[in-house]
């Protein structure tokens, strides 16, 4: 049997110096915070659910490198993140030891913020529009 090196927490999932949890409802997406071995300061990464979905793909597939994985993360923030072995790896432990329920979430999160179908539009279309804010 093997021991997870991650763990299902109040409202996210979490692995040594590093925590994934969802951002505001209204919102959407995923906050990652990292929590740098060398003692500077936690950063904390937002990510859409199509980039949790990527992640989730990619940490799945032995065909991808840690690296690989940490390179695509460090792509998203307007900062850089600088590489980091061991938070790769990390990464990996947690994306893939809970993988059911992130991708779960990110799933549900995109079709609560998909764009309206054509005939969800179709019919909006038809209501009276009583709101001005509607119009701009």
């Amino acid at each position: 049997m093997c021991a997870l090196r991650s763990m299902a927490m109040d409202g996210g999932w979490s692995a040594i110096a590093l925590t994934l949890k969802p951002a505001d409802p209204q919102r959407g997406g995923f906050e990652l915070c990292l929590v740098p071995d060398t003692g500077k300061p936690p950063s904390t990464v937002f990510l859409r659910p199509q980039q949790v979905l990527q992640l989730l793909e990619m940490a799945a597939s032995s065909s991808h490198s840690d690296q690989e994985l940490w390179e695509l993360l460090s792509r998203v923030p307007l900062e850089p993140l600088l590489p980091s072995r061991g938070m790769a790896a990390r990464l990996r432990w947690l994306l893939v030891e809970q993988a059911g329920a992130v991708r779960e979430l990110a799933r549900s999160q995109l079709e609560r913020l998909s764009p309206p179908t054509q005939q969800q539009e179709n019919l909006a279309d038809t209501e009276p529009h009583t709101d001005p804010a509607k119009f701009f």
